[in-house]
């Protein structure tokens, strides 16, 4: 529940911040530069007024604000002091009742970041690093790096110190070692050098096991290697010892320590700032009246999952299938993003069962018969299930490094085509939600299609050109192998969709064309295009539009065609079930089932 801001004498206060700076006629509040929080209180520094604001979150006060002799261009406040550094290129020590300024170390140029461990604080400017002593500003060590950091935090349990590279493209995430000591080692990027999205700022997490950057990307902070997403990039981020959250435009959502959502809450406009003391949000602001900051309280359980809304009844609805997948009990799973709903057609009795209602639109859906399980790919990031076996509640599964272009599943595993990396990665995940592999320098295609019997995904290379049939194995851990595209090396006959055979043989393309499944070497040709394929006892069967009707195939062996037939309206999907074939096709807007 929202609670009103903090009023806490604006008057008294304004007045207050004239006498510490010697000013009078301040009637509007500044923007800080810099915000930083330790135990429990929150710092700002202003360029104008010159001041530190301080905000007590244990008793919801503001403290006597700090005067500055400069404009700030960093801080970071420890156990011991408040340490800024200067435009003019002084960083200075202050002590948390404003007292004993002490020039530490004085700079070219302005410092662009300052982290504290222990007697050890660390500035950064364009690509010089300085370790001092913090107490008495005595050097211990300056290193001149490749990369200029910017966005910097800290993991004094690993003796590291991360950021993002700045001026360089494209950026990375960074860090710089130290020994005990405070002398300055290596200088490293993450092993990806920008394959994922770029961002400004990073924030070690609580354990100090992973560091999270401003794109929403986790890494480990042993190795930089990628540990998760929390989704799209964000403006702020704040934790306590369970939960992160962060603020995304006017949205405030938060996650557990294992990057699963948890929850959200649409805020009347977006905080320039956040910290979390024990279970409260306290969202900052510029300050609307006299006072220089608004607080606003948001208590951490009021970020509450989303909720999908009531069943749709799809009988006579008017709506255009998204994605059809065939479960493998026969039930038939009609995605309609544009309802937010999953319709279910129970093949037996020739009706639709409850619909499955979604949080938000998908971009792709599969299915498993292995796990009898629907995923959901958003442009969020997330990847959703539904455990049908369990219930028909959709669930977190995963977050994809960047926004999916491709889903499927391979048995058990869930395959995802992102555009991490250059070109495109193809991702595995375990049933569980964990990543498998990655392979980048991969292709984008519309449709990736699992063979499990020859253990291969079939798909096309859609943003090259010439396009070609492509196959990838995925082993039976789940991991990556290797990959074919045909001998020819030629967009003839590419179209898609793209279907193959159950027991292994041959693909079946949209263009009529046949391959060998194995060499996708061309063999034959049927007589047309189709819309889609299938096989019943080793037969083939196609459809493909006839006018306003579709026309189904059968198929010899030899493939010339055997016998036709016309069902009403224009095709979909064709399917095997059981024994019989099963037509969606599309008559005046609405699906039919035949």
């Amino acid at each position: 529940m929202l609670k009103g801001y903090e009023m806490n004498s604006r008057i008294v206060r304004c007045f207050a911040i004239l006498a510490v700076l010697g000013l009078t006629g301040l009637l509007s509040a500044a923007q800080w530069d810099e915000m930083a929080t330790h135990d429990g209180v929150a710092y700002f520094a202003f360029p104008s007024p010159l001041v530190i604001e301080r905000y007590d979150m244990a008793t919801q006060s503001f403290l006597t604000p700090i005067g500055l002799t400069s404009s700030p261009s960093a801080m970071t406040v420890d156990a011991d002091a408040i340490y800024v550094s200067y435009l003019n290129g002084n960083t200075v020590r202050i002590e948390h009742d404003g007292s004993g300024e002490t020039v530490l170390l004085t700079t070219p140029s302005a410092a662009s970041g300052l982290v504290v461990d222990g007697n050890f604080l660390f500035v950064t400017m364009d690509d010089d690093v300085w370790s001092i002593n913090k107490n008495t500003g005595v050097q211990i060590d300056t290193a001149d790096y490749f990369y200029r950091m910017v966005g910097l935090s800290i993991t004094p349990s690993v003796g590291s110190f991360f950021g993002r590279s700045s001026g360089v493209s494209p950026s990375d995430i960074v860090r710089v070692d130290y020994d005990a000591q405070g002398n300055l080692l290596g200088q490293d990027d993450s092993t990806y050098h920008g394959d994922y999205p770029s961002a400004s700022r990073t924030w070690v997490l609580p354990g100090e096991t992973h560091v999270v950057d401003s794109s929403g990307t986790v890494y480990t902070t042993a190795n930089l290697l990628y540990a998760g997403s929390l989704g799209q990039s964000f403006d702020n981020l704040a934790f306590n010892q369970n939960t992160i959250v962060i603020s995304r435009g006017a949205t405030l959502y938060r996650y557990s320590l294992a990057f699963v959502p948890l929850g959200l809450l649409e805020l009347p406009s977006a905080p320039e700032g956040l910290s979390v003391l024990d279970d409260t949000i306290y969202r900052f602001r510029d300050g609307t009246g006299p006072d220089l900051i608004d607080v606003e309280l948001v208590n951490i359980e009021d970020l509450e999952p989303p909720q999908p809304g009531p069943p749709v009844d799809p009988v006579g609805l008017a709506y255009v299938p998204d994605h059809i997948e065939l479960g493998a009990d026969g039930t038939l799973y009609l995605l309609s993003a544009e309802h937010l709903s999953v319709f279910r057609w129970n093949t037996a009795t020739e009706s639709y069962e409850t619909t499955i209602p979604l949080i938000e639109a998908p971009s792709f859906m599969s299915y498993s018969g292995v796990t009898n399980t629907l995923y959901l790919a958003h442009d969020s990031k997330y990847i959703t299930q539904i455990k049908l076996d369990e219930s028909t509640s959709e669930q977190y599964f995963a977050t994809s490094p960047q926004t999916p272009r491709g889903l499927s599943t391979a048995n058990e595993y869930v395959f995802v085509c992102d555009p991490t990396g250059p070109w495109v990665s193809h991702f595995t995940y375990h049933p569980g939600g964990t990543m498998i592999d990655q392979e980048d320098w991969n292709y984008f295609s519309t449709e990736y299609i699992w063979s499990a019997t020859n253990s291969k995904m079939y798909h096309f290379r859609d943003s090259t050109s010439p396009n070609d049939l492509i196959w990838e194995e995925i082993h039976a851990d789940g991991t990556i192998g290797s990959q074919m595209d045909s001998p020819y090396h030629s967009s003839t006959g590419i179209q898609h969709p793209i279907r193959v055979n159950p027991d292994g043989s041959v693909v079946v393309l949209g263009s009529g064309r046949v391959y060998n499944a194995l060499s996708l070497e061309f063999i034959d040709e049927l007589s047309n295009s189709i819309s889609d394929a299938t096989w019943l006892n080793g037969t083939p069967y196609t459809i493909r539009s006839d006018g306003g009707n579709t026309e189904v195939q059968s198929w010899f062996p030899t493939y010339t065609e055997d016998r036709t037939w016309i069902v009403p309206g224009t095709p979909e999907r064709l399917f095997t079930v059981g024994d019989k074939l099963m037509a969606v096709t599309m008559v005046i807007g609405i699906p039919v089932i035949s």
